[in-house]
């Protein structure tokens, strides 16, 4: 008896042809090939470190786009409701507006003479003797860190910007970023120049002048700040 061993193989693969055995077996292949494939090219650090990005950049858009307004407003709400229920609705009322003028109410932008502006109408309104008195600033531009340009905007009553709570001087800290490089953000406001504390980080518990307003309102709302110009000033209040 011979053994045809071709015939063997033949029908075989025919039969495996007819019940699509070989089809699965290549499909299953193809398929195990290309997961490991996809799985040594996200395994590859190059890989894994774009991806990261790519999800920190859409989830950090993500979050940037949420406008918290809405939940503060509801918060000082809140806050007039359960001083209503202590019967005071006019102290409730103060309140809302306070925390409206910081928190809500925000201004599209914000030029650098607005701000020595806003300065010098809150030392009028707030000194009896304003006319004998002078505002100073400087404006100073620098490159501290890579291509962004950070500023230190310092206004005062003192020709040295002294560190007197008599000589009211603030210092406002600012950046920009390169995709909008005249645009600035405050990140830093010092109330006493270059030694006092940051009200970006604490905001003072109780009275806030309208200059302080203006300044946290910016700060907690992104308001650009534009039109600044490295520049070192002075104006007698009197002379107007």
């Amino acid at each position: 008896m011979t053994l045809n061993i071709q015939e063997i193989i033949n029908d075989k693969i025919t039969g495996m042809l007819e019940n699509k055995e070989i089809q699965e077996k290549i499909e299953t292949t193809i398929e195990n090939v290309l997961l490991k494939t996809i799985s040594d090219s996200i395994s590859n650090y190059d890989i894994r470190n774009i991806l990261e990005k790519k999800m920190k950049k859409e989830v950090s858009e993500s979050v940037a786009l949420l406008d918290l307004s809405g939940y503060t407003n509801k918060i000082i709400q809140q806050i007039g409701q359960i001083i209503e229920q202590e019967q005071n609705k006019d102290l409730a009322e103060k309140i809302k507006n306070e925390y409206n003028h910081l928190f809500i109410n925000k201004k599209e932008k914000i030029t650098q003479e607005e701000i020595i502006s806003a300065f010098e109408e809150y030392i009028k309104n707030n000194n009896d003797d304003w006319y004998d008195k002078t505002i100073y600033w400087d404006v100073t531009l620098k490159n501290e860190y890579g291509s962004s340009i950070w500023v230190d905007f310092k206004i005062s009553l003192s020709s040295d910007f002294g560190d007197s709570y008599f000589d009211e001087t603030y210092k406002i800290r600012l950046t920009n970023n390169y995709k909008e490089p005249d645009k600035f953000h405050i990140v830093g406001i010092y109330e006493k120049g270059d030694f006092g504390e940051d009200l970006t980080k604490k905001i003072k518990l109780g009275y806030l002048n309208s200059f302080e307003k203006l300044l946290i309102n910016a700060f907690y709302n992104e308001t650009p700040i534009v039109e600044l110009e490295e520049e070192q000033n002075e104006n007698q209040l009197g002379d107007y």
